[in-house]
């Protein structure tokens, strides 16, 4: 019996051995097919740990289905992230690109010929409003008898009949200097009778007459190159390329100087602006000759003693007209940069050029919210100095030479001058009806405007100086 037991206990582990043996061997067998999977598909290896576990639980078979979708899936999800990529880096490229080329200065407004979709003539061509030339080719006497520049004019027109052959034609214009034209509705104008809108869309079935009239009054100053121009109703711009690029010369300024204007020209001094205002001189006043330009000359003894200054009388009968905005032009040379005064009005209010004693920089000042306030520079001795300060309502801006170097906010609540001192001291400073404060220094030029200027306004102030 203790046999039998024996042998049944030894036959019943032999058989929980077999069984152990058969329970570890699975798990080595899933691990080697998941691990190779893993290797046939590197893909999986990348996806989650979520996509891992699907594929773990999986038959061999339905593990690889997975491993290849998977693959294909993230295959396909590379390709989309680099098109991506691709094409934000492409796009910034493109605007990267256009920066610089504005950086570099606008291109020319593009401008297509017209003899690509239709014709044109040029019939008659105008000078202040007379005309010169009706020959049907006056493109040949701007060319030939203006030498292709139109100057000395204060206006000037251009005749005659346009179609862009099938487009319909929106308006007429002008472009100056490449920019965008100035489109006017008033330039297509009627036809001269019906035969001779029957003659031009007989070859044009959209031709129009125009009248192009330019003011060159209203053109700044200096030489510039004129295109007539068409705009089709396809969205395009077209040159009239028949009258070709024509050079015109602008006369624009900001003058004249409406309130003050200080002429030295004939060896004398006086006002020539509208005011027409009365000066009066008190002491030595001369005029001399300096690099070949006249200009008024002040001696000064001392910060109190000068041997003389103009006056610009009844000053306070000009501030209304300046009271919301202005621009004084002064052209002066100072020998000392000491504390002085060099054109002024100040007495409990007031404005004016000068230089202060507590850093000897020259101001503009002017008296607001019951204080003088104004922009400055540091200037130099012998050094002539083209001004010019203006007042737009709210700020006090100075330039020197053309360009602006400093402003200040100032407001609307200004203040002239008090009640009783009513002049304009050129060479120093009001004191009641006299003048004080004296400056050593040469004067070429003082003027006062009722509008402001721009700093292009400045500069062309400058470049006339």
């Amino acid at each position: 019996m203790k046999k039998f037991v024996i042998v049944a206990v030894l036959v019943f582990a032999l058989l929980v051995t077999l069984v152990a043996c058969n329970n570890n061997k699975n798990p080595e067998e899933t691990t080697a097919a998941t691990t190779t999977n893993n290797e046939e598909n590197t893909t999986v290896a990348e996806t989650t740990k979520g996509e891992e576990t699907a594929a773990e639980e999986t038959t061999d078979a339905e593990g690889t289905t997975n491993a290849e979708e998977t693959t294909a899936a993230d295959e396909t999800t590379e390709e989309v992230t680099t098109e991506e990529v691709t094409t934000a880096e492409e796009t910034t490229a493109e605007e990267t690109t256009e920066e610089e080329t504005t950086e570099e200065g606008p291109k020319d407004y593009e401008l297509k010929d017209i003899t690509t979709v239709g014709g044109m003539s040029s019939d008659e061509y105008f000078e202040n409003d007379g005309s010169i030339v009706n020959n049907g080719e006056a493109e040949k006497f701007i060319a030939n008898e203006r030498g292709g520049i139109l100057k000395d004019v204060t206006s000037v027109a251009f005749r005659g009949w346009a179609g862009l052959g099938s487009i319909k034609t929106l308006s007429f214009g002008y472009s100056i200097d490449g920019n965008e034209p100035i489109w006017v509705d008033s330039f297509t104008v009627e036809f001269e009778n019906d035969q001779d809108k029957a003659a031009i869309q007989a070859g044009q079935p959209n031709g129009l007459r125009y009248k192009i009239v330019i003011n060159l009054a209203d053109i700044e100053k200096g030489e510039h190159v004129l295109h007539l121009c068409m705009k089709g109703e396809d969205g395009n711009a077209y040159e009239m390329s028949k009258w070709g690029s024509i050079k015109i010369v602008g006369t624009k300024t900001f003058g004249p100087a409406d309130v003050l204007d200080i002429d030295l020209t004939d060896g004398t001094w006086k006002d020539v602006s509208a005011k027409q205002n009365e000066l009066a001189t008190e002491g030595t006043v001369k005029v001399v000759e300096r690099n070949g330009v006249n200009a008024l000359e002040f001696d000064r003894v001392d910060e109190n003693t000068g041997s003389g200054y103009l006056k610009v009388l009844n000053a306070d009968t000009l501030y209304d007209t300046i009271k919301n905005g202005y621009t004084f032009e002064l052209d002066v040379e100072l020998p000392v940069t000491d504390p002085c005064s060099i054109v002024s009005n100040m007495q409990y209010g007031g404005f004016g050029f000068e230089i202060l004693d507590n850093d000897y920089r020259l101001y503009f000042n002017m008296h607001c919210d019951g204080s003088y306030v104004g922009p400055s520079f540091m200037p130099d001795a012998n050094v002539r100095y083209h001004l010019v300060a203006t007042y737009d309502g709210n700020e006090l801006t100075l330039y020197v030479n053309g360009e602006k170097v400093d402003s200040v906010v100032v407001g609307n609540n200004i203040q002239f001058a008090e009640e009783g001192s009513n002049v304009l001291v050129i060479g120093g400073d009001s004191d009641g009806q006299n003048g004080s404060l004296p400056c050593s220094a040469y004067i070429y030029g003082v003027r006062i405007y009722s509008k402001v200027a721009t700093a292009k306004d400045v500069a062309q102030l400058y470049a006339d100086s």
